[in-house]
Formats: structure tokens, sequence, C-alpha cells
């Protein structure tokens, strides 16, 4: 399993030392954030939705591919029988 905590380290790391005269600071923790959510984030609540399938679940996942509003976003709704279980 991937170190998550390592991964987040090092993408606020990166996103400390890039120059400052190539993009805003925005631009920069958005690109940033948005390829942690792309090779992170939504393979995690990829695999999360298999394993809650197998266990006969319902699954909607919204997964973040793009920056909206300076923000990255990602969700996932769990049914079981018709039920909202989760969000």
């Amino acid at each position: 399993m991937t170190n998550w905590k390592q991964d987040l380290n090092e993408f606020l790391r990166e996103k400390e030392h890039q120059d400052p005269e190539a993009q805003t600071a925005i631009e920069r923790y958005a690109s940033a954030a948005s390829k942690l959510c792309e090779t992170r984030v939504n393979p995690a609540f990829d695999a999360f939705k298999s394993e809650l399938e197998r266990h006969g679940r319902n699954v909607t996942l919204s997964p973040s591919d793009e920056v909206r509003e300076n923000r990255v976003r990602s969700s996932i709704e769990v049914y079981f029988e018709g039920q909202l279980e989760f969000a």
C-alpha cells in the first residue's frame, strides 16, 4: 500500500519550492492538488469502491478530475438496499 503521508509531505514540499515566477501561488497549488488527486486519491476511491461492491453495496464516485474555483473535490456515495448508507 502506498504511504500516503509520505506522498502528502512530498506534495507540500514540492508546492513550496516551485519557481514563483512560473505561476501564481494559487495556480501552483491547484496544479499540485489536482496531480495528488489524480495519482493517489482517485485510485484509492476506486479500490474502496471495489471492496464495498464486493460487500453488496452500490457505489457512486465523483472523482476529482479538474480544478474549479481553486478547489479539487472528490466524493463517494454508498447505497445499501436502495438507501444511502454514507457519503
